[in-house]
């Protein structure tokens, strides 16, 4: 995952894009404006506007057209129009990344909003201001900036410029200052805002927000916990291009927590969608972490062609990024195939790649403290020359250059020496890693078959031994009631007593049998099997709707057993703990991949609570879905019900 600052250019481009983009019929009916006002103050708008709409066709014509707009706004004394037109103004050279004249203008804006009392105006400079600060790690500007605008926008309440804010100061705490517990301190309040006016577009990006920063504390089930309320929030709203990312962010959750497998589905659902939405960035992107997955399983044909497809989309839109990671795996793939030359050929793009991608600001930076240090430098070298002969020089340059020289090929081959030990270390490693998850994976499969061949077995001997023996009973013990023709009623009443326990007890052994191993199951399928489950349960204590959809054929009987018993545990677990009323269960196959959703209204509980989490058996639910390589995802809190996605692909 690259770094917040990044993710918020290209989103700040897109927003610009979208935000600037030209309308020709309004462009028309501003320049009819233009022709025909008499008032300086509606000219000053009119050049206003078409400021706004070629900013992103024609930025030299959208800087005259600011130009004018301004001198006129100045002429009439449309200060709230002065302002604006600076304002924005100053965030599109910001964009360019000519910040000095940014700040300029925006300052300009900022002390007429002040004067004239626009309070909302002046919050949008402060932001301004503490954008470009934040574009050149000047993060103790930023958030100076950041706060008093929250303080303007708390005073006029102004609820989600509130939220925007917080959003920003928790960023800086995140990417400058690194304090991770204020960051997430701002996100959080940001977030509870946004729930309070219902903005479900601004609470997904605080979770997103929330994520990155538990990512950089590796703390991956957090972040993936934050990322997928995202990501349910952006399903919702149909944000095509924030589901890419997401599922993009959730696959390296799972990468970087060792669940390469489950990463992969993600990855490609979010590629499906960044090629779709035209976005190379992302399809860039997203072909290094696929190339990743198969590297780790050792496929090295398919991760060389989706690292070469990689390339191939980064080089057309120079992004750096892609490049210098797809450089680095390419050179572990040809040293993994003991291609040494082409392995060398990445190693040395990639450096240069890395180097390469530092952010402007970082650069611009650097190339003045150079550019300080080579004239000190020249000076001194002046200054020495005038004290020392030409030659003496000369001799101490060549001596140095050979020094530097062989210290440089000394580094390289320790450097080198200590890569292709590594990668051996990291090799051994994950084949051991391989080989132990394979045994667990046969262990698993082993205990659940022989679970099952256990409850056949227990079910056929209560069906065939225990409830034949009980038949033979009630038979005979009518037959020996009819022949004593009890005529005490006492007696009579304990023999009818008798006869329905007798009665009950057939009917018990039936049930649990039936439970263990329903025929229905065998014979029938999975839909059936839980309809009749479903229905012997009584609805006036838990109301159960089921919905199944797509599952016409059978599946795999090793398939249909799991979800029966998922579902029957999960159910069992409602009754006995969720004091629920209402039950809704979908059963869902579309494509390759069979999915599970069951969410009740009961009281709930909380997920982090380990110990309990594990005593009310969502661990044997969790255990039968791994077996068959799906995931679980368990969503709760205390008075909240619970809701349980299961997804099982189906090979």
């Amino acid at each position: 995952m690259y770094k917040l600052k990044a993710a918020l250019l290209l989103l700040l481009s897109i927003m610009l894009s979208n935000a600037f983009a030209q309308d020709k019929v309004r462009v028309d009916s501003l320049t009819r404006v233009l022709k025909t006002a008499k008032s300086d103050t509606v000219k000053a708008k009119a050049y206003y506007n078409l400021m706004m709409e070629y900013v992103d066709a024609d930025s030299a014509l959208a800087i005259k057209y600011a130009n004018q707009g301004m001198a006129l706004a100045a002429k009439s004394h449309a200060d709230k129009v002065l302002g604006n037109i600076q304002n924005n103004l100053g965030a599109f050279y910001n964009f360019r990344g000519e910040r000095r004249i940014s700040d300029s203008l925006i300052n300009l804006a900022l002390k007429i909003r002040l004067r004239i009392k626009d309070s909302l105006g002046a919050a949008y400079s402060l932001m301004n201001l503490g954008h470009n600060n934040y574009d050149q790690n000047n993060y103790a500007a930023a958030l100076r900036y950041y706060t008093q605008a929250a303080r303007i926008r708390e005073k006029i309440h102004d609820k989600k410029g509130l939220a925007g804010s917080y959003i920003w100061i928790g960023n800086v705490y995140y990417e400058g200052i690194v304090n991770y517990p204020r960051a997430l301190e701002y996100h959080g309040k940001a977030l509870a805002i946004y729930k309070e006016i219902n903005d479900e577009l601004g609470q997904s990006y605080a979770y997103s927000n929330m994520a990155n920063v538990y990512m950089e504390q590796k703390d991956y089930n957090r972040s993936l916990k934050y990322n997928l309320l995202s990501l349910k929030l952006k399903l919702k709203l149909n944000n095509v291009r924030g589901i890419g990312v997401l599922y993009n962010n959730i696959g390296n959750m799972y990468f970087y927590s060792g669940k390469a497998d489950k990463a992969l589905p993600y990855y490609y659902k979010s590629l499906k969608i960044r090629e779709s939405q035209d976005d190379k960035v992302g399809v860039g992107t997203s072909y290094v972490n696929i190339a990743n997955v198969y590297l780790g399983r050792n496929d090295l044909p398919k991760a060389e062609d989706l690292l070469l497809k990689a390339i191939k989309v980064a080089q057309e839109i120079n992004f750096k990024a892609a490049l210098r990671d797809g450089y680095l795996s390419l050179f572990t793939v040809y040293n993994l195939k003991k291609d040494y030359p082409k392995a060398i050929e990445y190693f040395k793009l990639h450096t240069d790649y890395k180097d390469s991608t530092m952010n402007e600001a970082s650069a611009k930076q650097i190339a003045e403290i150079q550019t300080k240090y080579e004239t000190e430098k020249k000076e001194e070298r002046i200054n020495l020359l005038n004290k020392q002969t030409q030659i003496q020089q000369l001799k101490i340059d060549k001596r140095n250059t050979t020094i530097f020289i062989i210290c440089c090929i000394f580094i390289v081959i320790v450097a080198f020496g200590y890569l292709f030990y590594n990668r051996y270390r990291l090799k051994q490693a994950a084949i051991l890693q391989a080989e132990v998850m394979k045994q667990q994976d046969m262990a698993t499969k082993g205990i659940i078959a022989a679970e099952e061949n256990e409850r056949r077995r227990i079910a056929g001997d209560l069906h065939d031994g225990v409830g034949q023996l009980l038949s033979a009973t009630r038979m005979n013990l009518d037959t020996l009631l009819e022949r004593l023709k009890l005529s005490d009623t006492e007696n009579r009443e304990l023999a009818d007593k008798t006869m329905a326990m007798v009665d009950e007890s057939c009917k018990e052994v039936r049930t649990i049998a039936h439970q263990m191993m329903p025929n229905v199951l065998l014979k029938l399928g999975l839909t059936s099997a839980l309809r009749d489950f479903v229905n012997k349960i009584d609805s006036h204590r838990l109301k159960i709707m089921l919905d199944v959809s797509g599952l016409q054929n059978r599946l795999d009987s090793s398939v249909e057993i799991v979800l029966y018993r998922v579902v029957q545990e999960t159910v069992n677990n409602v009754i006995k703990h969720a004091k629920a009323s209402l039950l809704d269960i979908q059963l869902q196959m579309e494509g390759h991949e069979v999915s599970v959703t069951i969410e009740d209204n009961g009281r709930g509980f909380d997920t982090t609570d380990r110990e309990k989490f594990e005593g009310i058996g969502l661990k044997n639910i969790i255990t039968r879905v791994e077996y068959l390589k799906g995931t679980v995802d368990i969503s709760s809190s205390p008075g909240k019900g619970t809701l349980v996605a299961i997804l099982i692909p189906l090979n």
